[in-house]
């Protein structure tokens, strides 16, 4: 992999990210993003971390992508409701190309709800259904190419008030009802 740094990544835009867009919106911060949406390796792992109670996607520190920064490009929350269902979209930013890039260090979180400078809100943050399957989906680029970063979790009933989201691997089922 080519040496990668901020400047030579600021000079690599997402050319593509149009149509990514659209079908992130569409299709890919739901269940149903496949590896067709943006490349045919499919989408790379990413873990979901609980910052203040919200679910926030994590950047491998290293992964197939490489081990560098990434630019972002967009970030969402949403998931399906059947399989010939729209997805619902809960959450979705996008960085454009005319704005200065954001880029995100390899262990750093993008939150849930985020305000990211420079970033167009296209869905702002809504309250999550109770017992329900996530998804949390990155759209970034880097010298290797653009990447779809993608992780689940879910949202369960706090005691007392409120939801919590619940990483999918501190239960084995944690939304029975909500696939």
């Amino acid at each position: 992999m080519l040496g990668l740094t901020k400047s030579t990544l600021g000079k690599r835009g997402c050319s593509s990210c149009g149509a990514i867009l659209h079908g992130v919106i569409a299709v890919g911060v739901s269940c149903a993003m496949s590896s067709a949406v943006a490349m045919s390796r499919g989408p790379v792992r990413v873990d979901i971390k609980r910052i203040d109670g919200q679910p926030a996607a994590r950047i491998p520190e290293s992964d197939d992508t490489g081990n560098e920064w990434v630019r972002l490009h967009i970030a969402g929350v949403g998931r399906a409701t059947g399989p010939a269902s729209p997805a619902v979209v809960y959450w979705v930013i996008t960085v454009p190309d005319d704005v200065p890039p954001v880029y995100l260090k390899r262990g750093e979180c993008v939150v849930f709800g985020q305000r990211i400078p420079g970033a167009t809100v296209e869905t702002p943050p809504k309250p999550f259904d109770v017992d329900k399957r996530y998804n949390f989906a990155l759209v970034t680029s880097s010298e290797s190419g653009t990447w779809i970063y993608k992780g689940n979790f879910c949202v369960r009933e706090k005691l007392g008030s409120g939801t919590r989201a619940v990483l999918l691997n501190e239960d084995s089922d944690p939304c029975p009802r909500g696939r």
